[in-house]
């Protein structure tokens, strides 16, 4: 029989952690033969969840209504990040059209991809799609930053607020700008 380290002091509190550990030999059970979670939306979110709970050794479905992963980046960063996911295991639907779910006998995820439709059981959810700002209480019109429901107002110069003299503490990044990514000029 293998021994296993001993806590110090020998008392019931101790006794209780060592009681919840696994012997050596111990491992994860394999996931059911069915996926134990659906992921709908692969932007960064969707692709972060499916990802970790994958490597936690959940069986995922990917689900994505634009053609591969992270459509607001950049395909050759995205392609790296999708075979990523692929060595993984995560299964990825992309052009996913006829979104449904039902839960007639456990839960089921079905979509359209590439002409073929896909029914795949799933034990649990998880929705990652749209994003919306949130600005009503950071009180831009003291700051002069205009916004509106879409999120601040931007120009066309790497996404900075329209306003000008934007102090540079205040960071547009940190309030979320639904339609364009935030990069910020060299100095």
């Amino acid at each position: 029989m293998t021994e296993f380290a001993q806590l110090l002091p020998r008392d019931t509190y101790n006794g209780q952690l060592e009681s919840h550990v696994h012997p050596p030999d111990w491992s994860n059970p394999k996931p059911s033969g069915r996926y134990n979670l659906g992921v709908i939306g692969a932007g960064t979110a969707g692709c972060e969840m499916a990802q970790t709970f994958a490597r936690f050794g959940a069986e995922v479905l990917l689900v994505e209504a634009e053609h591969g992963i992270l459509p607001r980046e950049d395909r050759d960063a995205a392609e790296i990040v999708q075979d990523a996911l692929a060595r993984d295991g995560v299964k990825l639907r992309c052009c996913g059209r006829h979104l449904k779910i039902t839960s007639d006998g456990g839960t089921r995820l079905a979509v359209e991809s590439h002409g073929r439709v896909y029914d795949e059981p799933v034990d649990q959810l998880l929705v990652a799609v749209g994003r919306a700002p949130n600005v009503e209480n950071l009180n831009l019109e003291a700051v002069g930053v205009e916004y509106n429901k879409k999120g601040v107002q931007v120009d066309d110069r790497c996404g900075q607020p329209t306003r000008v003299s934007m102090p540079p503490e205040i960071s547009a990044a940190c309030i979320g700008l639904p339609t364009r990514r935030i990069s910020w000029p060299a100095s």
